[in-house]
């Protein structure tokens, strides 16, 4: 929703994702009329076209270890491409770097690891240590991208973010292509064990907030 977002704000852009979650982030895409997707297995070939901001949205972030963990504590780190990298390098480079994240172990919570390992002394082993420019916290990493949509229909003066129709769409198109919900690991439309109807209040709530009428 926040790529076809900057698409409808006029901005060139590209979803990257490793080849794992290609088929799913593609299907979602798709459903919504969403930007092309891409799979990368480096940060550098996210960085091959040279983009003015490089945008993390629920990416796992190396932990101090270099390793890569879930919110289980688990090394998924054999299915983890370092796609993380692209936000090091892009710092390095001066090219800024936007991130959402909801769990700890993402890219961008690094600005927030001192914090979140007092919060979370159990955890601190898989925490994030990747940073980024701006690193946005939620309780549902869909829901920042959600508002950061919502911000950007403030600019626009006409809403560009997502509709309470279109998550069910997305959804089902995931679930079709193989995802499951990550905290419940079944094949059910819901994420983080949220339900539809409670995605659809966040896109509504957004958009009243910003002043745009709904529309089931």
């Amino acid at each position: 929703m926040l790529a076809r977002a900057l698409e409808r704000c006029g901005r060139r852009v590209e979803l990257c994702t490793d080849s794992l979650c290609f088929p799913v982030l593609e299907a979602c895409s798709r459903a919504a009329g969403g930007p092309k997707v891409r799979a990368a297995v480096s940060g550098e070939e996210i960085l091959v076209d040279s983009p003015s901001l490089v945008v993390f949205l629920e990416r796992l972030g190396r932990a101090s270890d270099g390793r890569y963990y879930n919110m289980r504590g688990e090394d998924v780190s054999a299915s983890t491409p370092p796609l993380d990298g692209a936000a090091i390098e892009s710092l390095k480079g001066g090219i800024p770097v936007l991130a959402v994240g909801d769990g700890g172990n993402e890219v961008g919570m690094g600005n927030f690891r001192e914090e979140l390992a007092e919060a979370l002394p159990g955890y601190t082993r898989c925490l994030s240590v990747t940073k980024a420019s701006v690193a946005l916290a939620v309780d549902v990493s869909d829901w920042g991208g959600y508002a950061l949509a919502a911000l950007l229909s403030l600019g626009e003066g006409n809403w560009v973010g997502a509709e309470e129709s279109e998550i069910a769409q997305m959804l089902a198109a995931q679930i079709d292509a193989g995802a499951v919900d990550g905290v419940t690991r079944k094949k059910q439309p819901t994420v983080d064990g949220f339900g539809l109807d409670v995605h659809r209040d966040v896109v509504r709530s957004l958009k009243e907030a910003v002043s745009f009428p709904t529309r089931a």
